[in-house]
């Protein structure tokens, strides 16, 4: 009897703009403004579906609770708001909770959360500002989690024993007294972020972006900017034994912290990185890139450039750790490249270490025991003919394109190609792995067929992120009109970089956005029976 009530209920209200909600809800709601006066919840077996436009505003300290199944689908152009007045309720509300497993069929696309706040005065877990998930994994695609606060940890999500998934989201400008000013994931939880942006985040204690213990989250095309924490892990902080983060082609950019500004790894934590990069992390006591403590990183195909600590590795800092670098770049960095403070179990092999202002290794109380034995000493030559370690190790100059402008591809010519280590795959063009993140992609240049695309594809915008300039470059495989636009995260038509006739071949465009403010933009390009969309990540 209290479905059907609700539901016709449900269909009175929303037909009026600034309907109130209470109690549970199900059936179908929106589109429509709509007040939150007390609790409202999705009760277990019964389910609720949002439709685009929809927007509740909460007045005051109420909760969302999900037990059944939520699904709110939104549009590029009509969004699904869960918000506050701040000014009229600065108490703000208490976000989203996903009880239990009969609520892992939510999902949410093209939703903002926004000002929600978890306090101190609240009973139990005070973490999740806008989201918290527990023994649940909701999908969330195209969503924005911004200035959201928690007391204890996860300013924006928090995650018990959950796997949520994140795609193409963005989570920005939420904070915490502890841990993890965007993410905050315990115990056995497994959240997978795909193509998201953590940006401008921040944690009193310990992960500004986010910080994950006994839990094993996976990030795939990832950028982690800008987020800062009083302790360590600006970027990232992870802990715990059972910790096994992987990131793949991932970014840290910016991030700041009392040690590891990029990203720390402690007590016996396990993460792993592929094709990740670090720029312009600072740290205060230690590893402007990274830091590891009691734990066992791998970094593979790596680069890291121009970040800073006052002491103790502007690259790295390796304390009482057993880290692995194969294949990766540590380059201009403000102070050494790689701190080695009691860990001589450290593996690095077939890596570039260069132009670091502290050098290229330094050793707690300078004793070169602290790290691998002969690590840095030129002793052969590698299967390129340039002088190296025995570990394969060389110093030279990593010949990036521009590294003023972010372009950290490698030139014709660098001592990094085909200097990698020969047991890892190949490159994409078949050739040896190179050193570094960003390959280079080695034609035969009396090869006819390699002058023209045999397919057409838009490739990554360099720099990404960017400020406020940026190339895109994209292929076009036979005669036909090709169009090229930016859009915003809201999906408006910010400009039209190209829109006529184009012969095969690849062509280059470069877009100068020092107009607009920072944020996500999508280039969409689209040919005869093609369309492909790329996220840039534009930061002033």
């Amino acid at each position: 009897m209290r479905n059907v009530f609700t539901f016709f209920l449900l269909l009175c209200i929303s037909q009026v703009n600034f309907a109130q909600l209470s109690g549970p809800l199900n059936g179908t709601l929106g589109p429509g403004n709509f007040h939150v006066v007390d609790t409202i919840s999705v009760e277990q077996g019964d389910s609720l579906r949002l439709m685009p436009g929809t927007n509740f505003v909460f007045d005051g300290y109420y909760p969302f609770r999900i037990l059944g199944v939520l699904t709110a689908i939104g549009t590029a152009n009509d969004t699904i708001v869960f918000t506050t007045d701040t000014i009229a309720n600065p108490n703000r509300w208490r976000g989203i909770y996903f009880y239990g497993p009969n609520s892992s069929g939510s999902r949410l696309e093209y939703c903002v959360i926004k000002n929600g706040i978890v306090p101190r005065t609240e009973d139990g877990y005070r973490c999740g500002g806008a989201v918290y998930c527990e023994q649940s994994s909701p999908i969330f695609t195209n969503c924005s989690f911004r200035s959201n606060y928690a007391y204890q940890g996860g300013g924006a999500i928090f995650c018990l024993t959950a796997s949520p998934t994140f795609t193409d989201c963005e989570i920005s400008r939420n904070t915490t007294d502890s841990h993890g000013g965007g993410v905050y994931s315990i115990t056995g939880s497994s959240p997978t972020f795909t193509n998201c942006i953590i940006y401008n985040n921040s944690a009193n204690s310990r992960g500004g972006g986010a910080m994950f213990a006994a839990s094993s989250p996976t990030f795939t095309n990832c950028i982690i900017s800008d987020n800062s924490t009083a302790g360590q892990g600006g970027g990232i902080d992870c802990s715990d034994t059972t910790s096994l983060l992987v990131f793949t082609s991932c970014v840290f950019s910016n991030n700041s912290a009392a040690r590891g500004g990029g990203i720390s790894c402690s007590e016996g934590s396990s993460p792993s990185f592929s094709h990740c990069l670090w720029k312009g992390n600072i740290s205060v006591h230690g590893g402007g890139g990274a830091s590891c403590f009691e734990s066992y990183p791998i970094f593979s195909n790596c680069t890291f450039v121009g970040n800073t600590a006052q002491d103790r590795g502007g690259g790295v800092r390796c304390q009482v750790s057993s880290p692995t670098f194969t294949s990766t770049i540590i380059a201009f960095s403000e102070g050494a490249g790689i701190y080695f403070d009691r860990s001589s179990d450290s593996h690095v092999q077939y890596c570039d270490v260069f132009g670091n202002s502290g050098g290229g290794f330094s050793f707690f109380d300078s004793d070169p025991s602290n790290g691998p034995a002969d690590i840095g000493q030129v002793s052969m030559t590698n299967h390129n003919g340039d002088l190296c370690d025995r570990y394969y190790n060389i110093l030279l100059d990593p010949m990036f394109v521009d590294t003023s402008a972010g372009d950290l591809h490698l030139m014709a010519g660098s001592p990094c190609i085909d200097a990698g280590d020969p047991d890892l795959p190949d490159d994409p063009d078949g050739t040896i792995a190179d050193i570094g993140a960003f390959y280079n992609h080695q034609v035969d240049a009396e090869s006819p067929a390699a002058l023209l695309p045999i397919a057409y594809a838009l490739h990554p915008n360099y720099p990404n992120p960017f400020n406020p300039m940026t190339t895109i470059r994209y292929d076009v495989k036979q005669t036909g009109v090709v169009r090229l636009t930016v859009y915003d995260l809201l999906g408006r038509e910010v400009v039209t970089l190209a829109n006529a006739r184009h012969v095969a071949g690849s062509y280059t465009v470069t877009w100068n956005a020092v107009d607009l403010p920072s944020g996500v933009y999508f280039c969409r390009m689209e040919a005869p029976d093609f369309v492909q969309t790329r996220k840039m990540v534009l930061l002033k």
